[in-house]
């Protein structure tokens, strides 16, 4: 019995092993065509030659000034995180078709990204540094998993277009997390919809959470200023 545990065990280490061992990130090099699902499009390092998956749910998508074309997202994606550096000078287009980001983050510090209709869920924390960042016209989650008392909206420079879409909080977080904006970000619609009542979301310090439409509160507490 206990050998054939042991073999159980190793089996399934191996498999775990293999299964992370593929997790990367994927390097947009724009190669000629701009679909997001082509993987002569994407390398395993930055300025590298194509050829390497398109990113996977392991996977960060990172965007760099070695690769500066423009990308439109042409199937589902679903990958850890998304990350557009100050370096790239190119647009990233959503179109029809639905992102999930994961717990590696949405982080934009340079491009533009256009929203689309679909939906987009970030289940991890969404930084806006400098570039344009326009919303989907749908639904645009952005929740926050159990990691800490984490800032997991941060709206700090650069541009954030709401589209007229729907921005939906929903931390998912036992810890406070807070909303940090500047004084130009304006969302359309606005839910805050964290998973329970325990659920605890903070607006920084002297910011103003503003929105053009409706703001719906559905569970959980709020502190600090929201209008509409």
């Amino acid at each position: 019995m206990k050998t054939l545990l042991t073999t159980l065990f190793l089996i399934l280490n191996t498999t775990f092993f293999i299964l992370h061992s593929n997790a990367a990130n994927r390097f947009w090099i724009a190669g000629s065509t701009a679909n997001w699902n082509s993987t002569a499009n994407w390398s395993t390092t930055s300025g590298g030659g194509g050829g390497a998956s398109v990113p996977g749910s392991n996977d960060v998508a990172k965007f760099d000034g070695n690769g500066t074309g423009d990308c439109t997202i042409n199937a589902t994606v679903n990958v850890a995180g998304i990350d557009i550096g100050s370096g790239y000078s190119g647009t990233v287009s959503q179109g029809s078709y639905a992102m999930t980001i994961g717990s590696s983050d949405f982080v934009m510090a340079g491009g533009v990204f256009v929203g689309g209709s679909a939906t987009i869920e970030i289940n991890g924390k969404l930084t806006l540094s400098s570039g344009i960042l326009t919303a989907t016209s749908g639904d645009f989650y952005i929740g926050c998993p159990n990691i800490g008392a984490v800032t997991f909206f941060a709206h700090s420079g650069g541009t954030f277009n709401h589209n007229n879409g729907r921005v939906i909080f929903d931390p998912t977080s036992n810890y406070t997390t807070t909303i940090d904006i500047i004084s130009s970000t304006l969302f359309y619609n606005l839910s805050f919809k964290p998973d329970n009542s325990s659920r605890s979301i903070a607006i920084a310090t002297g910011d103003t959470v503003k929105a053009a439409n409706d703001v719906e509160h559905y569970a959980g507490s709020i502190a600090g200023s929201c209008v509409s």
